[in-house]
């Protein structure tokens, strides 16, 4: 059964709001990709995850401020194409920490470290499932959830 774009989306939209893992990819300046698991906080309108500010994730985002994050199966997967709004120590911002705290279950702030949160504004957001929903998996793009669709 093809999904239409309006319940594509209120799923996509749990789907963010209630996984808390995800696969996030980077690559290095010179084209090298990096894939890795990290825990996902879902704001609302932005995703934010935490990771040390000297490891491989840390070093491709600063030199190319782009990542694709991937959440649930790959039958029934949401890619995001995001780009970095903000990097900031887990406590600059206990708002942010809190949140991110009460959704993950993780406190990166214990047992203290140099851990960063980092903001990934989406780009566009596509929801992948069975091969009936390919012509019209793109959900959000331009900053803004799509209209109707088939």
């Amino acid at each position: 059964m093809t999904r239409t774009r309006e319940q594509r989306i209120a799923e996509a939209k749990e789907k963010l709001a209630t996984e808390r893992n995800c696969w996030l990819a980077t690559a290095s300046p010179d084209g090298a990709p990096h894939l890795v698991p990290v825990r996902l906080d879902w704001d609302g309108s932005e995703v934010v995850f935490t990771t040390r500010s000297h490891n491989v994730t840390a070093r491709n985002l600063a030199a190319s401020p782009h990542a694709k994050i991937a959440v649930g199966l790959t039958d029934d997967v949401v890619l995001i194409d995001a780009a970095v709004s903000a990097v900031f120590a887990v406590d600059a911002d206990p708002q942010t920490r809190s949140h991110f705290v009460a959704r993950t279950g993780w406190d990166p702030g214990e047992g203290g470290g140099d851990w960063v949160f980092v903001r990934l504004a989406p780009r566009t957001i596509q929801v992948w499932g069975p091969p009936s929903e390919m012509a019209d998996r793109t959900v959000f793009a331009d900053g803004r959830w799509l209209g109707p669709g088939p």
